[in-house]
C-alpha cells in the first residue's frame, strides 16, 4: 500500500483569558511529531477558525511555520465568507512558505451554483502564486453542497494550482468518484475519522482529522494492519478507535479533544464562546472513562507504528 498521509487538524490554544496561547504550539507539533505525524492542517473548523480574526489567524499560521514548519508540511485553511480576506490569508501563507492552502465555500452569502464556488476558488488560489490549493468541502458547515465531481472537472480546468479535496462529507458514492477522477489525478484527502478503514476500503491514501492529534498511534495501527491483509489486527484497532470515538462523542469533539490534550500535557484551553469548555468534574470523568477502556495509557504513551 501507498504510504498514507495521516494530517492533524490541529487544535488553537487559547489561555484561560480565551487570548490565543502561542507557547503551546511547540508542544502541540511535538506530539505530532513523536507520533509520526508528518502534516499539521492549521486554522481550518478544529483550529476553530470562524471565531478567530484575520490577524490571529495569521499570526498562528506565522506561529506554526516558526514553530514546525522544517519539520512538518504545514496546510493552512484560508476559507473565509470574505473574499478579501480569504485572499490576504492566502497572500500571507505563500509569504510563509506554506505547504499548500485550503479554504471551504462562504457559508453566509452562498454561492448559487458551482460554476461561482469554482470563481471563488480560483480568485483565492491564485493569491497564494504556485501553492498547492484544496478546496474544503464541508456542507454540514457551510450548506454549500455542489456535486463534487462536478467541481473536479471544472476546477481542474481553471485552476492552476488546483491539489485535491479535504472531503468532509457522509456521501461515500461521491467521495470514491472523486477519489477515482481521472486516474487518481487529485489527492482527496478523507475527513470523518470514524469512517477511515471505509475510506481506506475504497483506496483513500490521506485523511485529515482531528483526534489525530493524541490518538494517531491508533489510526496508525489500523493502517498498518489493513495493509497487511490482517483482519484481526483491524478488528482490534477499530475496536480501540470505536471505544475512543464512543467516549468523545459523550463530550463534544472540539471541547472533550482539547480536553484529552490537556490530560497529555498540552494546555489547549477551552473553545471560544459560543462552544463552552468542559467543567473539571466533566474532565475527571472523561479522565475515568479512558482509563476504564484502557485507552489513556495508550495516548499517553503513544508510539509510531512503522508499516
Amino acid at each position: 500500500m501507498k504510504t498514507f498521509k495521516l494530517i492533524a487538524a490541529v487544535h488553537t490554544p487559547f489561555d484561560a483569558s480565551g487570548r490565543v496561547h502561542f507557547r503551546a504550539i511547540e508542544k502541540q507539533a511535538e506530539i505530532l511529531l513523536r507520533n509520526g505525524i508528518q502534516t499539521a492542517f492549521v486554522c481550518g473548523s478544529t483550529g476553530e477558525s470562524s471565531s478567530l480574526s484575520t490577524q490571529e489567524r495569521k499570526d498562528i499560521a506565522g506561529c506554526w511555520m516558526e514553530t514546525a514548519g522544517d519539520r512538518l508540511d504545514i496546510i493552512i485553511h484560508v476559507g473565509h465568507n470574505s473574499i478579501v480576506d480569504a485572499s490576504d490569508l492566502s497572500r500571507h501563507a505563500c509569504r510563509l512558505g506554506a505547504a499548500g492552502i485550503a479554504a471551504n465555500a462562504p457559508g453566509y452569502y452562498k454561492p448559487a451554483h458551482v460554476d461561482d464556488l469554482v470563481a471563488y476558488c480560483q480568485k483565492i488560489s491564485s493569491s497564494a502564486d504556485d501553492l498547492p490549493f484544496y478546496f474544503y468541502h464541508i456542507p454540514s458547515i457551510t450548506g454549500v453542497d455542489f456535486s463534487m465531481v462536478e467541481f473536479l472537472e471544472k476546477a481542474a480546468e481553471r485552476i492552476v494550482h488546483m491539489a485535491g479535496l479535504k472531503y468532509t462529507a457522509m456521501n461515500i458514492v461521491e467521495y470514491y468518484q472523486c477519489l477515482h477522477f481521472d486516474n487518481r489525478r487529485f489527492q482527496i484527502f478523507y475527513g470523518n475519522d470514524e469512517q477511515l478503514l471505509l475510506a481506506l476500503s475504497l483506496g483513500a491514501t490521506g485523511a485529515v482529522g482531528s483526534t489525530y492529534n493524541y490518538a494517531a498511534p491508533l489510526y496508525q495501527s489500523l493502517i498498518k494492519a489493513f495493509s497487511n491483509d490482517d483482519n484481526r489486527g483491524v478488528r482490534e484497532a477499530s475496536d480501540r478507535i470505536f471505544r475512543l470515538l464512543s467516549i468523545l462523542f459523550e463530550f463534544g469533539v472540539l471541547p472533550g479533544g482539547k480536553a484529552i490534550m490537556g490530560l497529555l500535557g498540552i494546555d489547549c484551553g477551552a473553545p471560544r464562546p459560543p462552544l463552552k469548555g468542559l467543567e473539571e468534574n466533566q474532565i475527571r470523568l472523561l479522565k475515568r472513562k479512558l482509563d476504564e477502556s484502557g485507552l489513556f495509557e495508550r495516548l499517553l504513551n503513544g508510539h509510531i507504528i512503522t508499516a
